[in-house]
């Protein structure tokens, strides 16, 4: 596996670390993920991705969902990744989650991601009391999850009942 980032301008070549480097993660953390007894839906909600995994053994009118945003320094988690981490999620939360596979650069630079997050938390606002949402993230996530959070204020919209950020990417600097 490369060790470097590509060069900021090669578009392919970070399309090809991010491909690598998925992969790596769908097999490092996919086998222990398939264990999760959950079923998995795909949705798009408004052309954004989200992987909906329901556990098997969730009570069928419990309200509550937990909004799980991936991390990957913004590049990686995508796609299979994203429904694996998914899934990783549900093991932990035990609660319906809806995984963000947000649009991410080199194709679609910032603030992209954080509209599709911001896409899928006002989608579960029509179904949902802000009460039974818990919006998380890890890493790349954190900082989305926190950024969608100051956005949905700027924007008068409910706040959820929780927030979960797990080392967040805050200082940029």
């Amino acid at each position: 596996m490369r060790t470097t980032y590509p060069p900021i301008d090669d578009v392919d070549g970070w399309r090809a670390m991010a491909a690598e480097r998925n992969a790596m993660i769908a097999a490092i953390v996919g086998a222990r993920a398939s264990e999760v007894p959950a079923n998995v839906d795909e949705i798009h909600v408004d052309g954004v991705r989200v992987y909906v995994i329901t556990p098997h053994d969730f009570p069928g009118d419990d309200p509550r969902v937990f909004l799980d945003i991936h991390g990957g320094a913004f590049v990686l988690g995508g796609g299979e990744s994203c429904r694996i981490m998914g899934l990783r999620a549900v093991g932990l939360s035990r609660v319906r989650t809806w995984a963000v596979d947000y649009r991410m650069p080199p194709d679609h630079p910032y603030p992209a991601p954080l509209d599709d997050c911001l896409t899928a938390y006002r989608a579960l606002l029509k179904d949902h009391q802000p009460r039974d949402i818990i919006v998380a993230g890890g890493s790349a996530g954190g900082n989305l999850a926190a950024a969608l959070i100051l956005r949905a204020r700027d924007e008068n919209l409910p706040l959820p009942a929780a927030v979960v950020l797990s080392t967040p990417e805050v200082d940029l600097t």
